[in-house]
């Protein structure tokens, strides 16, 4: 198992573990409501001091270049997590929204950090295989690899997402 599947499934474990079920939906206690706002928003304010550090450099040298699988890829992997923080401030932090919705927004969270972390790794697997001097034999085992670990992944996802809908109702 590779560490993204392995984060995600401790994320996830921490979630249930922090998370009750009854009739009404979820119950949340205020502790773990509390310390899941907190991490979410320091995380904002570490991916937003981030982007402002570094935007100079990657005007200069990202904006710049000429477009490419590589570029596309950098630029979607960096911005991702964007959407992905505004998402989680969004469901850690409204009272009003009724469960299903919030069912529905904890799983498209999900899915944006696995969809995040495949793309990060697709990134170094094609560095891996430009390393390797576009070896085919390379090149097979990193596809079969990736195939394997976020396969894996997003079987996992798509189990946990039906099991919680189904916990629901």
């Amino acid at each position: 198992m590779d560490n993204a599947t392995l984060a995600t499934l401790t994320d996830l474990g921490w979630a249930h573990k922090h998370v009750a079920y009854s009739e009404v939906g979820f119950v949340f206690s205020r502790g773990a409501l509390l310390k899941s706002n907190f991490i979410v928003a320091a995380s904002t304010a570490l991916i937003a001091v981030e982007i402002w550090n570094s935007l100079p450099d990657e005007v200069s040298l990202i904006w710049q270049s000429e477009w490419n699988i590589g570029k596309f890829l950098f630029l979607l992997c960096r911005y991702l997590v964007v959407f992905d923080l505004m998402l989680a401030l969004y469901y850690t932090s409204t009272a009003a929204a009724t469960i299903k919705r919030c069912e529905r927004l904890f799983a498209a969270g999900l899915v944006f950090t696995v969809a995040g972390v495949a793309i990060a790794e697709i990134i170094l697997y094609l560095r891996v295989f430009a390393l390797s001097r576009n070896s085919r034999w390379v090149g097979a085992g990193l596809v079969i690899f990736f195939v394997g670990f976020h396969g894996t992944t997003f079987v996992f996802l798509a189990t946990i997402v039906r099991n919680d809908q189904a916990a629901m109702v």
